[in-house]
């Protein structure tokens, strides 16, 4: 995380002007737990709440009392739903937490799913860790359960993209289009005297499901997240390079193993590198490559979810054409414990259920 130094006043030129303070109780020092406190004349807000994920040190700092009490903060500004960003807002919430949480619709909408997910997985992993006795706490209980998340989904209020609303603390609040999955923002903060930008999590320029990041023309200060900051990404095309590893696979009689995120990865992958696999097999039918890379699309491409549950994927009344981008639209249907189940549909008049990621018999 690119971050101003911890506790540090805003710089100003007026001695007399009170600027706002930022401090970092996540995601600093580490990729995972985004929360970060902006604080100015007495009042606070909450730049994403999320949960620690990984190794056993950075779980265990989701049960350390927060630096400040939840009932003292004016809001939460959530810039998307993956949980490293939104997976601490049922603990705020039950702790005393009474604001709003400010996102766009989709990740409102994506995080209610993502939530309660959560919330189930925990409730059933201490309910595991107590039915053996693998755990020192008598009883385990879990960091929040279902009820816990939906009433944190209670506490949503959306904005629009390029909407800029005036929060209960007295910040503008605009968001910008940030790419990476359904509904990521940009949040663009201006309070005391300051424009201050988070850019959550970016995506890639020229995504063929999500439109390109917006071009921040303007600040004081960026908070830029960079997991990849070291990294450039390569300008070949992901699809043409995974097509290229499939059908060298199956023609050994091989199967592709693709470890990807539940949401926003999968869906991509779905939408985009598979569809085009299936349109690529389609037109080279009459080679034996081609049978081979049309049967690894229906029977042998296996996704590894972030439960860590395999899923087949099966494709299913496929048309017998498909458009250049065969899959624009992803409708996210259901993230469940056992894994995630979503629809999508192409771009005809009356399109037929595309694909449908299916249980693996174990």
């Amino acid at each position: 995380m690119i971050a101003l130094p911890l506790r540090k006043s805003l710089p100003t030129t007026e001695s007399s002007v009170v600027l706002p303070q930022l401090t970092s109780l996540g995601a600093a020092g580490t990729v995972t737990g985004s929360k970060h406190l902006l604080t100015h004349n007495g009042r606070k807000l909450l730049i994403d709440c999320g949960l620690f994920q990984g190794l056993k040190n950075l779980r265990e700092l989701n049960w350390a009392p927060l630096p400040v009490s939840p009932r003292e903060l004016d809001g939460v500004v959530l810039t998307l739903a993956h949980l490293d960003h939104s997976g601490y807002l049922p603990r705020l919430v039950r702790d005393g937490f009474r604001g709003k949480i400010y996102a766009t619709p989709a990740t409102r909408d994506v995080a209610s799913l993502i939530l309660r997910d959560s919330g189930f997985l925990q409730e059933k992993d201490a309910e595991f860790l107590n039915r053996h006795g693998a755990t020192k706490h008598k009883p385990a209980l879990p960091l929040y359960g279902v009820r816990e998340a939906e009433r944190a989904i209670e506490h949503f209020s959306t904005v629009e993209f390029g909407q800029t609303v005036k929060l209960a603390c007295g910040a503008l609040l605009r968001f910008e289009h940030a790419g990476h999955i359904l509904g990521a923002a940009i949040a663009r903060i201006e309070w005391g005297g300051r424009r201050i930008v988070f850019s959550g999590d970016l995506g890639r320029y020229g995504d063929p499901l999500l439109p390109d990041p917006t071009l921040v023309a303007e600040a004081d200060y960026v908070m830029i997240e960079s997991t990849y900051g070291n990294r450039r990404h390569e300008k070949d095309d992901p699809a043409e390079a995974l097509g290229e590893v499939v059908e060298r696979t199956v023609a050994r009689g091989g199967t592709v193993v693709i470890p990807a995120f539940a949401v926003g990865r999968a869906q991509g992958l779905l939408g985009e590198s598979v569809g085009r696999l299936a349109l690529r097999a389609r037109e080279s039918l009459s080679s034996s490559r081609g049978v081979a890379a049309a049967a690894s699309i229906s029977r042998d491409v296996l996704f590894l979810t972030k439960t860590g549950r395999p899923r087949h994927l099966t494709l299913t009344d496929m048309p017998s054409s498909m458009p250049e981008r065969s899959m624009s639209i992803v409708e996210l249907a259901s993230v469940e414990a056992s894994g995630f189940i979503w629809s999508m549909k192409g771009q005809a008049a009356a399109p037929a259920p595309m694909a449908a990621a299916v249980p693996v018999a174990t």
